[in-house]
């Protein structure tokens, strides 16, 4: 678990519950596995969203190693309000999980909609729709061992076919001292399916507890539509923050300062190049062709997807390199010395490595029938490898000019490790294509001067 950033004393808990006033609609950010993570909750957090889950931790797991601690929750001082999801199916797993985060988050919420088979076959997710009086003696017993008094405890649950099933487990977990409930408006067996609103609705008039809706939540029209049918005291959305994390903002696509955020936030935090990718995937899809996705889709490295932002959307100007890590007047410095060289190479070059070399001389050095066919064209060949050459070298003083410390304008005065490997990068490929330009003119006048030095003899 880590909350390196986080401090005991700054900030002071709140009861969840008042969030849900009258009039009012909470917007929250749902669990997503992989995605809800510490940078994508503060991207969202950014755009008006009221209230976050984590990612569905297995309480199992999270109480037995320290490394799952580690990898699953992580949060600091400005992550909040918080809500931990837990997948469990014993009450005491639950109950000491719920004891390990509550320091630092607000609640923890009973995933009891996961309809994953691995999920179901091991007793967690959508199965425990099927048990209530174990959903009730897991709430109670957090309710029991939990010292803070405004810690929320609250469950996410899918309907039954059987609606009557779904109002009176939802009862009972009420009777318990239950927070709130979720409802995710399809049942176990459906995916893709029309989300049943009506449900929702007669579960929200069946409860005195909030209720929250979800499912199919993409737009600000939605939350409307869905706040004003089922009269839901929150929405919750999943893929529709993926695609557009400013939906509750009043967007209708991604705006393209959104991404800026996200770039920075995802650098900042050291987010994983594949989760990363993942979330521009989703951002992007809608304000981009299907051949501009073809192409996005495609990037393999995080050079590469910043690269693609920068020519495109002009995204990296947000991002700023800190002079404590690395001189910028020495960088450039160093690469005008670099330049400068080269440029006096490829000049002498040109001017004394020219030179005709007949066929003759050639057949000299490669005795082989095949060289008399094409010896002709030797002249031809070299030429094209200088311009070639040429061009790899002022494609190299493009990079240096456009990656060199000096030209990355910025704000945030953090360091950013992600950052600093992509400047490197593109800094060392520039220096390559210099050296490797200046070598191979190097190899060519010494083959061409050492032939000349054997026809002398």
């Amino acid at each position: 678990m880590n909350g390196e950033y986080f401090s005991s004393g700054s900030w002071q808990r709140r009861c969840l519950v008042d969030l849900f006033q009258p009039g009012h609609v909470v917007k929250i950010c749902a669990p997503m596995v992989r995605y809800s993570k510490l940078a994508f909750r503060s991207l969202v957090r950014k755009y008006d969203c009221e209230l976050c889950f984590t990612p569905m931790i297995v309480a199992s797991a999270f109480l037995r190693s320290g490394k799952a601690r580690d990898s699953e929750f992580t949060t600091n001082c400005v992550d909040r309000p918080l809500v931990v999801q837990f997948a469990a199916n014993r009450s005491q797993d639950l109950a000491d999980a719920a004891c390990i985060v509550s320091p630092f988050a607000d609640g923890v919420d009973l995933n009891c909609g996961c309809p994953q088979r691995w999920a179901i076959a091991e007793g967690y997710g959508a199965c425990l729709i099927n048990k209530p009086e174990l959903v009730q003696d897991m709430v109670r017993q957090v309710r029991n061992q939990v010292e803070h008094p405004n810690f929320s405890v609250s469950i996410k649950i899918r309907i039954h076919k059987d609606l009557a099933r779904t109002v009176d487990l939802c009862r009972k977990v009420e009777a318990t001292g239950i927070s709130w409930v979720t409802v995710h408006g399809r049942t176990i067996e459906e995916r893709h399916q029309p989300v049943h609103y009506d449900t929702i609705k007669i579960i929200k008039e069946n409860l005195n507890i909030p209720v929250i809706a979800n499912g199919d939540i993409r737009s600000h029209k939605d939350i409307d539509y869905v706040r004003q049918f089922t009269g839901v005291d929150g929405v919750m959305a999943a893929r529709g923050l993926l695609a557009n994390p400013a939906m509750f903002a009043g967007y209708d696509e991604t705006p393209l300062q959104c991404v800026r955020d996200w770039v920075d936030i995802a650098l900042e935090h050291g987010t994983p190049y594949t989760c990363f990718h993942h979330h521009l995937m989703y951002m992007l899809e809608r304000i981009t062709s299907k051949q501009e996705k073809k192409i996005f889709n495609a990037l393999s490295s995080m050079s590469a997807v910043l690269d693609y932002l920068y020519d495109n959307y002009a995204i990296l100007q947000e991002v700023s390199f800190p002079r404590k890590y690395v001189s910028s007047s020495k960088m450039t410095l160093q690469w005008v010395a670099v330049a400068s060289f080269l440029y006096a190479e490829i000049g002498f070059v040109l001017f004394l490595c020219l030179p005709f070399i007949s066929p003759r001389r050639w057949l000299k050095v490669f005795n082989f029938r095949l060289w008399e066919k094409i010896a002709s064209y030797w002249n031809r060949a070299f030429l094209t490898i200088i311009i070639v050459l040429v061009v790899l070298f002022f494609d190299a003083i493009r990079e240096v000019r456009k990656y060199s410390m000096s030209q990355v304008i910025g704000k945030n005065e953090k360091m950013l490790p992600n950052m600093y490997d992509h400047l490197n990068m593109k800094l060392f490929r520039a220096q390559r294509n210099l050296y490797i330009s200046g070598f191979s003119l190097f190899l060519w006048l010494f083959l061409s001067k050492n032939q000349q030095m054997k026809n002398s003899y």
